[in-house]
């Protein structure tokens, strides 16, 4: 009798649990809008922000969202984007004015979908204080700049004359008033010649978007919310430089 009654007990535990899993495990998948946008912070910038949307693994997927409504929102301004079929994205009418330490929101709507609200703050002006124009740079060198605000992150590339790439990246200590870049290891790989060093200080979800990999167990969410993606901002420095190698 006991052995029954403990069987029975066991079965409606089992029931239970099995009803409590039920809903997650056949939970209706809900897309969300996928969001690109890397706003540069110089007067008169052309924006571009690229809309899609996520799928299931085993769902294919399709073009890119085309009859969204993009509003981008300044702190003079409101301006609805316009998408362009040959880019596959939605672009500013004009050139827009964008100021540094400044906000802006990225508003996409979409029918059957949340709506997308992204924030980026502009990082603050910076400049290169060393080397300037056509100094000779060697490996042991170090670049200086001074410090952008909101710029958590720096990022940037040698570029040569044939126009191949070095890349670097670079986290400050936050009490630094100057940044302080050593020069890429991989340039030891590198030749003499002239070189373009372009810097780009970063904001906070620029320093996400650059951080987060593929093979995470999540998804990326850089300054959005009702979405995925990234809204991020960024200001350009760039000075041409002789390198040796010793």
């Amino acid at each position: 009798m006991q052995k029954t009654r403990r069987n029975a007990i066991i079965i409606v535990v089992l029931i239970i649990i099995f009803i409590s899993c039920e809903k997650p495990l056949f939970e209706e998948y809900e897309p969300e809008l996928n969001i690109f946008c890397l706003l540069e912070c110089v007067p008169f910038h052309y924006i571009t922000v690229i809309v899609d949307q996520t799928y299931r693994m085993d769902e294919p997927s399709n073009e890119y969202i085309d009859d969204a409504l993009v509003i981008l929102s300044g702190p003079n301004s409101v301006d609805t984007l316009q998408f362009i079929p040959g880019d596959s994205a939605y672009h500013s009418p004009y050139p827009l004015l964008f100021q540094p330490e400044k906000t802006y929101q990225l508003t996409v709507i979409k029918e059957g979908f949340d709506t997308v609200i992204a924030q980026t703050k502009t990082p603050g002006n910076f400049n290169i204080v060393y080397p300037q124009r056509l100094d000779t740079l060697t490996i042991s060198d170090t670049i200086i700049l001074t410090k952008s605000s909101g710029a958590p992150y720096y990022h940037g590339y040698f570029t040569d004359e044939n126009d191949y790439k070095i890349p670097f990246w670079y986290v400050p200590d936050t009490l630094d008033t100057l940044v302080r870049i050593p020069i890429p290891f991989y340039l030891t790989f590198a030749h003499s010649g002239y070189y373009r060093i372009e810097i780009l200080a970063c904001d906070e979800n620029y320093y996400q978007y650059s951080q987060f990999k593929p093979e995470q167990d999540s998804v990326l969410q850089a300054g959005i919310t009702g979405g995925v993606g990234v809204f991020a901002s960024y200001q350009t420095r760039a000075v041409y430089v002789y390198f040796v190698l010793e």
